[in-house]
């Protein structure tokens, strides 16, 4: 075992004793072990990269910079993201730190005081950079430092998390903020379920470690962060694991089980999985 196992060991996350094979592959590559640790349910993949140059290139996206439509989620998840955070970009200095094709930057950027991504893909940069949005390859080239850094679904990518952390905390102003977003081992489908079809769907390569509450905050303190509070979310609806339930496929959220939901029926599942610890996604905002 190395690096991912290396790290997660030496923080107690994990160990030989306690780490148990997941699955034998991932969505993307049949052969690739991932793991789960029994006592902190930790899923990590050890001595795995797939590299920057598949970054940079960006052909395993399934929308491209040039795409006019952005999908349903991905609007859903920056609405909610605009809502929730508006205290940490609004008259600040910000960073999206893997903007992706940087909607949330571009809704944001006339509240902000000035607004920069980070972003190894070249099409996107490129485009984010015809926006007047600064789009560079890593947090050391932006002239400023930062109010808040966010970072939306990026630091499971991450080959070294505590180093790209620390580089982040070196960029941000005396009490300035981070607010990290990442999926959540303790998904009610994984956890509760322990439903084999989603598993098989979720489980991809390029997500080296699916966080705890705990190993999240764990992460944090090792970088230096302070003032630390995680909480949960839920990206996909009820109807969405209605239908995993029911057909072992997703999509219940675009089908006609959605007419069941309402805001208050919305808030009160995600308030339930909260009190089980089972939301789909953690949210962490820590200070330098």
């Amino acid at each position: 075992m190395s690096k991912i196992f290396n790290l997660l060991e030496s923080m107690n996350l994990t160990s030989r004793e306690t780490m148990e094979v997941l699955s034998n592959s991932t969505r993307d590559i049949k052969q690739l072990k991932v793991y789960k640790d029994s006592s902190s349910d930790l899923i990590y993949i050890d001595d795995f990269f797939i590299g920057d140059h598949v970054y940079r290139d960006g052909g395993y996206r399934e929308h491209q910079a040039t795409s006019s439509v952005a999908s349903l989620e991905d609007i859903a998840d920056c609405n909610r993201r605009v809502n929730d955070f508006k205290e940490f970009y609004e008259n600040k200095v910000v960073c999206d730190f893997g903007c992706g094709a940087g909607t949330f930057l571009v809704d944001i950027k006339n509240d902000t005081k000035a607004s920069y991504g980070v972003e190894l893909q070249e099409d996107y940069a490129i485009e984010l950079n015809k926006k007047d949005i600064k789009c560079l390859d890593t947090i050391n080239d932006i002239p400023d430092n930062l109010d808040t850094c966010f970072l939306f679904h990026v630091l499971e990518h991450l080959e070294d998390p505590i180093h790209h952390l620390d580089s982040i905390r070196n960029k941000l102003t005396n009490k300035g903020k981070i607010v990290i977003e990442v999926p959540h081992a303790r998904d009610f489908l994984i956890k509760e379920l322990n439903l084999e079809e989603f598993i098989d769907f979720t489980l991809w390569s390029q997500h080296l470690i699916l966080h705890t509450r705990e190993s999240l905050e764990a992460f944090l303190i090792e970088a230096g962060y302070k003032n630390i509070n995680i909480y949960g979310v839920q990206r996909f609806s009820i109807a969405n694991h209605i239908q995993w339930i029911k057909d072992k496929i997703p999509g219940g959220h675009r089908s006609k089980l959605k007419n069941l939901e309402t805001d208050q029926l919305k808030n009160a599942y995600q308030d339930a999985l909260n009190n089980i610890d089972a939301t789909d996604t953690l949210i962490a905002i820590a200070e330098k």
